[in-house]
């Protein structure tokens, strides 16, 4: 028996033998190739663009009209849109470090040659519209969730 829980353990560690330093610089290369493809890039343009950040702003301050001016509000909404410019080299390299700690090389290198293809590129690209969709049309949606966990949680530590 304990020969055989050995057996297992020994099978098991061979498994989990990290990868070489080639293997993981190979991983590296390939998964910032991967995050810096134009198709990948273009993506992140839409996702951080002007029109984006508008429809996340009106989600956000959806009943604030009452409170701000709309001087006020476009005021707020340069701000985000210069701080989310400002934090993209940051997002982008933890996107890179995401994608060496998630994906396997021939996997990454999958997600890459996929991007160099017609088809890849013009699904990665509706992918920034899709996102677009669903934050635009989410906004209503959390402020509701928000009100219903915030009383329900109210409604427990008042028992």
């Amino acid at each position: 028996m304990i020969r055989t829980i050995s057996l297992v353990a020994v099978l098991l560690l061979s498994f989990a033998v990290p990868a070489s330093a080639d293997e993981e610089a190979d991983l590296r290369a390939i998964s910032e190739a991967y995050i810096q493809h134009p198709v990948m890039q273009q993506m992140l343009d839409g996702l951080l663009s002007d029109e984006t950040m508008r429809s996340m702003a009106a989600a956000q301050t959806q009943g604030l009209e009452d409170v701000l001016s709309e001087d006020e509000i476009e005021a707020i909404l340069t701000i985000v849109l210069e701080e989310m410019t400002r934090m993209r080299p940051k997002m982008e390299a933890l996107m890179v470090a995401a994608a060496t700690q998630t994906f396997e090389l021939d996997e990454i290198q999958a997600l890459k040659n996929f991007l160099d293809t017609d088809a890849g590129a013009r699904a990665m690209l509706k992918s920034a519209a899709f996102t677009q969709a669903v934050y635009a049309n989410a906004g209503s949606m959390f402020q509701e969730l928000s009100g219903r966990i915030s009383t329900r949680v109210e409604a427990v530590l008042l028992k």
